[in-house]
């Protein structure tokens, strides 16, 4: 394992997220020194905190020179991303924000082919029980499996974890294009599938996210996979109309799923109707929203996990 369950990377990044939202630029930075100086592994994510405080501080030179200080470094960021992101607009009206942008874009088309599908697996590889865990969008494979990492959840369970060849940043992969995402997972599982003791078709598809909404889409499918369980996590649900044709078409009448997601989750309101839909069609679906929560994972995910295996596994 590659952190202690209290000092995981995804802890602390919860905790500067909190602290930043709450405007406690003081704590902000004590708490960025502090991630800064644990994971120095994790630049890619910690130079962009650094900027937006910068930003927010009112230090737009010292924003811009360790933006670009990142760039000689190798370290950069999805352009559309960059214009997207509102925790950088105070910088978007300097002229320097646009050749920030530029060279990103010019080191996107750089990277664009040069990554293969990866994947990675952790648990009891001799378990019947599996899941096959798709990251989110701007994540990776290694950093999307601290959400499982050292929970008692892996001792009966074997868990793959497959990343994307679609780069969205350093170190950071999407699932944007439909048909590269659909390939690469197919390679993945298949790996999975030849480390692994269980039947491939008792796997539970999950992901959070972009990669949630897969989970969903794959399951309903019952392509590329035939797995017929799903657990997505903030599900990035834009648009219903899909899921209710194909319900009636018509699905695997073992389906069954289970979403988890916050009330203050942007997509809520569209898992909650996807929820009610799958009932409507006797597809057996549970929806656990949780308080306070955002698009993001829970605090002690490994007691939801525990509830999904109850559900997913019952007759």
């Amino acid at each position: 394992m590659k952190s202690q369950i209290q000092n995981r990377f995804v802890d602390w990044r919860r905790q500067a997220f909190e602290t930043f939202w709450s405007g406690d630029l003081e704590k902000s930075w004590e708490i960025h020194s502090k991630i800064e100086s644990l994971f120095p592994e994790k630049r890619h994510i910690t130079d962009m905190w650094k900027i937006c405080l910068f930003g927010r501080s009112g230090q737009n030179d010292e924003a811009f020179r360790m933006a670009f200080a990142s760039l000689h470094d190798g370290i950069w960021w999805h352009p559309d991303r960059l214009r997207e992101e509102p925790e950088l607009d105070p910088l978007k009206k300097d002229a320097r924000f646009d050749l920030f942008v530029d060279a990103c874009r010019n080191r996107y088309r750089q990277e664009a082919d040069r990554h293969p599908p990866l994947l990675c697996s952790m648990g009891n590889p001799l378990s019947v029980k599996r899941m096959f865990a798709i990251h989110w969008r701007g994540d990776n494979a290694d950093s999307f499996s601290e959400y499982w990492e050292e929970t008692a959840f892996l001792s009966d369970w074997h868990v793959g974890f497959p990343q994307s060849s679609q780069v969205f940043g350093s170190d950071r992969f999407c699932w944007d294009d439909e048909k590269k995402a659909e390939a690469d997972l197919v390679e993945s599982k298949r790996h999975f599938d030849q480390i692994s003791a269980a039947d491939p078709d008792q796997t539970i598809l999950c992901g959070a996210s972009q990669g949630g909404k897969l989970a969903i889409d794959y399951t309903l499918r019952m392509k590329p996979f035939s797995e017929s369980r799903f657990f997505a996590i903030v599900p990035s649900i834009l648009d219903l109309a899909p899921y209710e044709a194909k319900l009636r078409e018509g699905v695997c009448p073992q389906t069954r799923g289970y979403i988890l997601t916050g009330d203050r989750d942007p997509f809520v309101q569209k898992a909650s109707a996807l929820h009610e839909l799958l009932r409507d069609y006797d597809i057996p679906c549970k929806l656990t929203i949780v308080k306070g929560l955002g698009h993001d994972f829970p605090k002690g995910f490994e007691m939801y996990l525990k509830d999904v295996a109850d559900f997913l596994h019952q007759a």
